[in-house]
């Protein structure tokens, strides 16, 4: 797995983070399809959600993040728009930091 300046990332929120399955499931997809996005597991306790999201989204390489417990209910409030239901790989929910980011 190559990551370079030009990468895109997505961060996966939650805590803990070592059952986490999105990134071996979506990063092995991306480099098929030839996408430089990635899928970082990002260890975030509940205390410091509401701090670490927002300065989160302010990064110009982050389009979005994939969302697990316990953080599903709290991150709703950043949402502005939902998209139409997708079927997902992974028992986590996307979000977009950008309406044309995913």
């Amino acid at each position: 797995m190559i990551i370079s300046g030009n990468t895109q990332l997505i961060a996966h929120l939650g805590y803990p983070t070592g059952g986490f399955k999105a990134p071996m499931i979506y990063n092995p997809w991306f480099d098929r399809q030839q996408g430089d996005v990635k899928v970082v597991p990002t260890g975030v306790k509940p205390e410091a959600l509401a701090t670490v999201v927002p300065a989160l989204f302010t990064l110009t390489n982050i389009i979005g993040a994939l969302v697990t417990m316990p953080h599903k209910i709290a991150t709703c409030g950043w949402c502005i728009a939902s998209a139409p239901r997708r079927p997902l790989p992974a028992p986590a929910t996307p979000f977009a930091a950008r309406p044309t980011a995913l």
